[in-house]
């Protein structure tokens, strides 16, 4: 099934891509799952995407959004996530949802977030600092807390996102704290699932810990799956894995059951 691409208009004016599509026999709003790519610097096109129609085939409808920070849209828009980390991109995936469930496409109450790496770091932080919009965080490989992952970043990745966050946590604390899902866990009410690899090492598996954690310690229904392997993982079998247990986990929310109690 074809998506669509509509420009969304975020907080400040910005148009922001969204892509997006609702099962065929789709009638009224129905749960949704906003997907988030990766990078930050990259960017979702028109492609076959097989996770995208299995989520239409089970009946859940399907967008993808270009936050800023994606390319291809111009410098400005390549750069608009810095300094502050998160605090546009969750300005354009509020946009998002709420284009969604005003044009009658996502039932507001069975919203969904999922992305790897950048894009599970930002589901992680929408359940944090949006509670209440999404209905459960499904975060591959994700970044959740900026200040230990820092601390096992090699030192080209350490000065890459010091150049992102124009400081190093030593001269700005205050703005990793700020950027970091661990921060919020004590605002999350929706259920979160976290995909980890136990050798990775651009997302490492001690601040997933922490996180995981400190959610629980909260109270959050949270639950972390580990895979042995790094930061992508390869084959069909693992996809085909990783995409039934999102499917399983979604249809188990929308029968308000805590992920906590579903079967691996």
């Amino acid at each position: 099934m074809r998506c669509t691409s509509n420009a969304v208009r975020s907080a400040d004016g910005t148009n922001v891509q969204l892509w997006w599509a609702r099962p065929r026999r789709a009638d009224g709003p129905v749960p949704l799952v906003l997907h988030l790519h990766g990078g930050p610097n990259l960017v979702t096109v028109d492609r076959y995407d097989p996770a995208a129609q299995a989520w239409l085939d089970s009946g859940v409808a399907y967008a993808s959004l270009n936050y800023r920070g994606s390319v291809t849209f111009g410098r400005r828009f390549r750069e608009g996530f810095m300094p502050a980390i998160g605090d546009r991109e969750l300005e354009d995936i509020e946009a998002a949802v709420r284009w969604l469930v005003a044009e009658g496409v996502a039932d507001p109450d069975k919203v969904f977030v999922t992305g790897a790496s950048y894009g599970g770091f930002l589901s992680l932080l929408s359940v944090g600092r949006l509670p209440g919009l999404f209905a459960g965080a499904l975060a591959h490989v994700p970044m959740a807390d900026w200040l230990a992952g820092y601390e096992d970043m090699n030192p080209a990745l350490r000065a890459a996102w010091s150049s992102f966050f124009g400081a190093k946590p030593e001269d700005d604390l205050e703005r990793f704290v700020r950027a970091s899902p661990i921060t919020y866990v004590a605002d999350v009410v929706a259920p979160v699932w976290i995909n980890q690899g136990t050798h990775d090492t651009r997302t490492a598996p001690k601040q997933v810990r922490r996180y995981e954690e400190a959610l629980r310690a909260a109270g959050g229904d949270v639950v972390v799956d580990w895979y042995s392997g790094g930061h992508e993982t390869t084959g069909r079998a693992k996809a085909l894995g990783e995409q039934s247990r999102m499917l399983r986990l979604v249809h188990a929310a929308l029968r308000q059951h805590p992920w906590s109690q579903v079967p691996s």
